[in-house]
């Protein structure tokens, strides 16, 4: 598959990478989006995975915690052109994993009303196992074409390609 990191870079033009399952995991770089972090301290890249763009929050970084940091992320997308939000499960604040908290509902909410699409990758599973109502809650969404829980990016990237695949 081609990733392409976008024109998004400082010096202009980037050119496109290929990218292998093997250069997945030996952690393949691409362009930050400004070059370093926003305004509210995200730190996040562009990457476009099977043809879409995807806006990937890196594993470092604050706490996506409130609906501040989550229009923030939604900002940086629609900035970037990117139709897909994508968040390391462990930079989500513990909120967003107790479905009753309502956290998860109003980010994943303010997604859909701008269109965007939304992963988290990493291991949930500590969550599943404490909640019958997340476990489901995760399944019904990866059986969807609008929100997703993947392992990595490579088991992302299989979603979305299968997703582009198959009749809506």
């Amino acid at each position: 598959m081609w990733w392409h990191a976008g024109d998004y870079g400082p010096n202009g033009p980037i050119s496109m990478v290929r990218a292998t399952g093997d250069s997945v995991r030996s952690g393949l770089t691409p362009v930050r989006i400004h070059g370093a972090e926003d305004a509210a301290g995200m730190t996040q890249r562009l990457l476009d995975i099977e043809l879409e763009r995807c806006l990937i929050a890196d594993d470092e970084g604050p706490i996506v915690r409130d609906a501040a940091s989550a229009r923030e992320l939604i900002e940086e997308a629609m900035a970037g052109r990117a139709s897909v939000i994508v968040v390391p499960a462990g930079r989500l604040d513990a909120a967003f994993f107790q479905l009753r908290s309502g956290f998860a509902g109003e980010l994943l909410q303010k997604a859909a009303n701008y269109g965007l699409k939304f992963a988290v990758i990493g291991d949930v599973s500590a969550h599943v196992a404490a909640s019958d109502a997340f476990r489901d809650f995760v399944t019904e969404s990866n059986r969807g074409r609008s929100i997703f829980f993947s392992a990595d990016l490579e088991v992302l990237a299989e979603r979305l390609a299968a997703l582009r695949a198959s009749p809506d």
